[in-house]
């Protein structure tokens, strides 16, 4: 039997007393409902009563609510509980809900949920009082690198949000993965999200208490923009700029002094935001990385590249109000000019971004920043997914605790949580699934962080994965850290990733240190305060026997699971092919570090191995891709695999040659 100790509750409510009792639960319900103020009363009536047969699976009649009846279900308005709050309590007389909004029931509904689905015949007497820390629990999805799902995955996606009791979801877009009609024929390849799509995607959100918020970058990252023969003109810097080392970035931010920048700005926003229920935009304008250094500055002499920022951001901000949307924007332009904090627009939102943990970072100093300028902001942790093929656990960990508790701190409207797709968006829907619950239970209850990472995993095998084994948690996080074997301290990234993408690919050890150690001074600027004249042997240093071993042993932990969740053999075969890739990587690694002391014959196997997996590797691509996504962009992100594929090819007839 179930006793109140074995309940286990997510996100953890704020206070659960629990008493000594049971109630039984009886085959015929009944339910007594009392009046609120809400206008749509009929609306919350239907969605107790739907709610309670998907929990109860038992008929239920409604009765007067000053009649007792031991086995009622109540449900009380409640004007004093906080925003979002709600109180539950089970005792003798049944189930008593009180609430003060239409968000709060539902949280409340959900909770008993997961209380029903644990107990059997009886329910153990118990009483909670609930509220969240932060009123915006948000994810954001990058649908604008490659990888546009489905509406089925959509669909999904939301019900784990709910699930979860996170209210906020974001699609980031650049490029077209929306349909905008004024620009179809110039993107004949791609596959967008429709306007039809956006309306049965935006009430089937609502309908969950989320607030699906439109999304368009519009002044950096607007590269398949500026590809098209129309707008090449209003690129900033036509050339581009090399982004990384090896890794030529083309034109992507918008000439701002450019009145058809504007204009073509004002077209993509009239077009999409009426669609969307939501009171919020997000206009990005992110990483504008040739801003001031090309055409504006040519056209203005005298303005800085903040003013110029400000400026640009000020005429964007007065068509999003037209519109009757407040923006959202992300704040590292700003937070690298902080003086124009106080001139920035009104009734707008900073979303503060960064992606490392507390060891390279915290979001404290912008949170006391922006709380001490009164503005409003978010934070935006991540899922540490992109750029690692599995994640990168111990950093997702960190980087969400730390923004939860600085946001929480500091007074932040909220938390995002962002899941990118940055160079081909090779990782799989599941491998950011721990970084989804995690931040959901986190920005609901920050007191919960003692036991968060034990709480995700069980949330992933009870309710996500449906383990009966109870290894998928586990097996989830712990794939994740196989960048612990690469002793490569970069950011935002995994030296494997680095390797099997057109950072790295086929080279000499002396080549691929030469282009780790590029990277690590580049994008960790701060952190390696190496002398000019020395070097890291990252080569010698990446421990690829025991990161073989080790995803070895991943393999075989894959195959005790359990799981009874409905796509249970996709997400099998996800993880099977995630560590195949991995693999390849670490033989890839191997060739290049032995290539120059083995001999030819050696050298000509292993290439042709190589090849073989490689070979595995395309083919299997595009069939797991499409199990959850539209077709647009694969072609893209798969052309990384047939460059390695070329590569070898070439390295073989090479060395046949002689």
């Amino acid at each position: 039997m179930v006793n109140a100790q074995s309940i286990f509750l997510f996100p953890v409510p704020r206070h659960v007393v629990l008493e000594s009792g049971q109630w039984l639960k009886p085959n015929q319900l009944t339910v007594r409902l009392s009046p609120s103020t809400f206008p749509d009363r009929g609306g919350i009536e239907a969605m107790i009563m739907h709610r309670l047969l998907e929990i109860t699976s038992k008929p239920f009649t409604v009765v007067d609510r000053k009649q007792e009846d031991e086995t009622a279900f109540s449900f009380v308005y409640n004007g004093q509980i906080a925003e979002q709050g709600y109180h539950l309590s089970v005792q003798e007389t049944g189930v008593a809900i009180e609430y003060a909004d239409p968000a709060g029931l539902s949280y409340a509904l959900t909770t008993l949920k997961q209380v029903y689905n644990q107990c059997g015949a009886a329910i153990p007497y118990l009483k909670i009082e609930d509220v969240p820390d932060l009123k915006v629990r948000g994810l954001m999805l990058d649908i604008g690198r490659d990888k546009i799902p489905s509406m089925h995955s959509l669909y999904k996606l939301i019900d784990l949000m709910a699930d979860l009791k996170m209210n906020h979801l974001q699609l980031y877009m650049e490029g077209y993965c929306f349909e905008y009609e004024r620009y179809k024929s110039l993107f004949p390849d791609e596959t967008p999200i429709t306007a039809a799509e956006i309306q049965a995607l935006d009430r089937y959100a609502a309908e969950r208490f989320i607030d699906f918020v439109p999304n368009q970058n519009l002044l950096g990252h607007m590269t398949q923009w500026l590809e098209r023969e129309p707008f090449r003109e209003l690129a900033e810097f036509p050339e581009g700029i090399e982004l990384l080392p090896g890794v030529q970035s083309p034109a992507s931010t918008l000439n701002v002094k450019d009145p058809k920048s504007l204009e073509l700005v004002e077209n993509l926003l009239n077009e999409l935001l009426h669609i969307f229920s939501s009171p919020f935009v997000n206009i990005n304008f992110d990483e504008p990385w040739e801003l001031g250094k090309g055409k504006s500055r040519e056209a203005d002499q005298e303005s800085s590249t903040a003013d110029l920022y400000l400026d640009f951001l000020k005429k964007v901000v007065q068509i999003v109000q037209k519109n009757g949307k407040k923006p959202l924007f992300w704040g590292d332009t700003v937070f690298s000019h902080p003086e124009i904090i106080k001139e920035l627009p009104n009734d707008c939102i900073v979303l503060d971004w960064m992606y490392e943990n507390e060891k390279n970072g915290s979001f404290e100093n912008h949170c006391k920043m922006m709380k001490e300028s009164e503005q409003s902001y978010m934070v935006c942790p991540g899922t540490s997914s992109w750029m690692s093929i599995s994640g990168r656990t111990d950093n997702m960990l960190g980087n969400i605790a730390d923004a939860a508790i600085n946001g929480k701190k500091y007074n932040a409207a909220g938390l995002i949580v962002t899941d990118w797709g940055d160079m081909g968006h090779w990782q799989y829907a599941p491998i950011s699934y721990a970084g989804y619950v995690y931040s959901a239970g986190l920005s609901w209850n920050t007191d919960s962080l003692a036991t968060a990472e034990a709480d995700t995993v069980n949330y992933l095998n009870q309710s996500v994965f449906e383990d009966a084994k109870n290894v998928m948690g586990n097996f989830v996080l712990e794939l994740g850290n196989y960048y612990r074997y690469e002793n490569f301290p970069i950011i935002n990234m995994t030296a494997m990733f680095i390797l099997l993408s057109s950072m790295g690919g086929l080279s000499t050890s002396e080549v691929l240190n030469h282009k780790l150690n590029s990277l690590f001074t580049r994008i960790n600027n701060e952190m390696a305060n190496l002398p000019k004249d020395e070097s890291i042997d990252f080569i010698s240093n990446f421990q690829y026997e025991e990161l073989r071993h080790f995803l070895d042993s991943m393999s075989s932990k894959l195959q005790e699971s359990d799981m009874e969740c409905a796509d249970n053999h996709l997400i099998r075969e996800e993880f099977e092919y995630t560590i195949r890739l991995l693999t390849h990587g670490v033989d890839l690694y191997e060739y290049i570090l032995l290539e120059q002391t083995e001999h030819e014959g050696w050298r000509q196997e292993r290439l042709k191995q190589l090849i073989d997996s490689i070979t595995a590797i395309s083919d299997r691509y595009p069939q797991l891709w499409l199990k959850r996504n539209r077709i647009g962009g694969l072609n893209r992100s798969i052309q990384q695999f047939h460059s390695l594929n070329n590569q070898y090819e070439t390295k073989l007839k090479e060395l046949s040659k002689f």
